[in-house]
């Protein structure tokens, strides 16, 4: 499965977050920590905060950490936030397109109910499922 680099990497920064409830961390030593330039950490992480999942401090001491328990953060909210159009792909590393079933496909209703199971699943995980 395949989805951005802004929702995969913000789930896992909440992932990380979770780990050390109580400890603020700076998007540079996220960045640092992950391999990625600052610029995008900060990024992804002004989207969590804003979508509420994060609370911030400013300071020495200061950076992110998580706004509520991981129990009540749905994995599906988080990437709702992360992404406006989001779309999870099922491709190979070889992938050039992606085929969207219309009414006519044979296989239309098979595909519809395989992405609502999957996103009801999304739903019902928590970030605490994830630690």
């Amino acid at each position: 499965m395949k989805l951005t680099k802004r929702a995969g990497y913000g789930l896992r920064f909440l992932v990380l977050l979770a780990r050390e409830p109580e400890r603020f961390r700076s998007a540079r030593d996220l960045a640092e920590q992950e391999g990625l330039s600052e610029t995008f950490v900060r990024q992804v992480l002004m989207r969590l905060r804003r979508a509420g999942f994060l609370e911030t401090e400013r300071g020495r001491r200061g950076g992110y950490k998580l706004a509520q328990p991981p129990e009540r953060i749905r994995v599906a909210a988080v990437l709702r936030a992360l992404e406006e159009d989001l779309v999870l792909a099922l491709a190979g590393e070889r992938a050039r397109g992606f085929y969207e079933p219309d009414k006519r496909c044979p296989t239309a209703a098979f595909w519809t109910r395989m992405e609502r199971k999957f996103w009801e699943d999304l739903e019902e995980t928590t970030l605490a499922d994830l630690l």
